[in-house]
């Protein structure tokens, strides 16, 4: 059972924290250099409904969060992600293959 997720992204570093129960939490820390990927993927189908979580990949490690946010949040989120990476490596692969490589240069939810 997962209580909640926190991801902070700042000058050139993430930080992702799940907390498992109340006191006790896992915490993933790295370069944002180190991520070659960013995306938002189908991980699988319940009663033919999408689950979809976003994925980051840093080297050869995956980290999945945004499992319980909505299609419409977890694009949200992708999107304020890819303002962050380096060389915006973030893809959509969910059935609607929307992509959010290209993004303007307007301040962020981060920048602010």
């Amino acid at each position: 059972v997962m209580l909640g997720e926190e991801l902070i992204v700042g000058k050139g570093a993430f930080r992702l924290e799940r907390t498992v129960l109340p006191g006790k939490s896992a915490v993933v820390e790295g370069s944002l250099e180190d991520v070659t990927a960013v995306e938002l993927v189908t991980k699988a189908y319940v009663n033919g409904v999408p689950v979809t979580v976003l994925r980051v990949t840093e080297g050869i490690l995956t980290h999945e969060f945004a499992q319980g946010l909505t299609l419409t949040e977890q694009e949200y989120v992708l999107s304020e992600l890819s303002a962050h990476m380096p060389t915006r490596r973030v893809t959509d692969l969910t059935s609607n293959s929307r992509s959010f490589g290209d993004v303007d240069d307007e301040p962020s939810l981060f920048d602010r």
